[in-house]
Formats: C-alpha cells, structure tokens, sequence
C-alpha cells in the first residue's frame, strides 16, 4: 500500500465482496507470517485463523455488510 499505509500500528486489509484480500500492510504480514504474495487473494477469515486469531468479535458482521457503511468503533480481533 501507500506510504502512509506503512505508518500504521494496527493490521490494514482491503477485501473484496468475496472476502478475498486485494490489498494490506505489512503489520497484517508480521502478525500472520505470511509474505505479502501469500496474503493476496486468500479468504481474509482463512488468514487469519492460520496466523492464531480466534476472536472476531464484530468483524464477521462488518465484514458481512461489505456494500454498506462500517462502523469500527466496535471491532476487535484477539490472538488466543
């Protein structure tokens, strides 16, 4: 992504309607172990159970009204 992408802390995904990852950051590639090629068009819920995240706790209902406006301020997501 962007320089600016490069700055943030937290994990940024860019998915499709499918929840195919298009686009993320490297911190998304540090927390999985996964290199950047290996994240691009995986299922952004498959990637993340592999990398030991098993809460998504408001993710899954974001990530399932995709086509509308999210609101965040309730997601989290927690590595067991």
């Amino acid at each position: 992504m962007g320089t600016k992408h490069g700055c943030i802390r937290d994990a940024v995904l860019l998915v499709d309607s499918n929840g195919l990852i298009l686009r993320c950051n490297k911190v998304l590639s540090t927390l999985t172990g996964k290199t950047y090629e290996e994240l691009l068009n995986g299922k952004w819920q498959d990637i993340l159970l592999e990398g030991g995240f098993t809460s998504f706790s408001g993710l899954r209902s974001a990530m399932n009204s995709i086509t509308q406006p999210v609101d965040t301020s309730s997601v989290s997501i927690r590595r067991s």
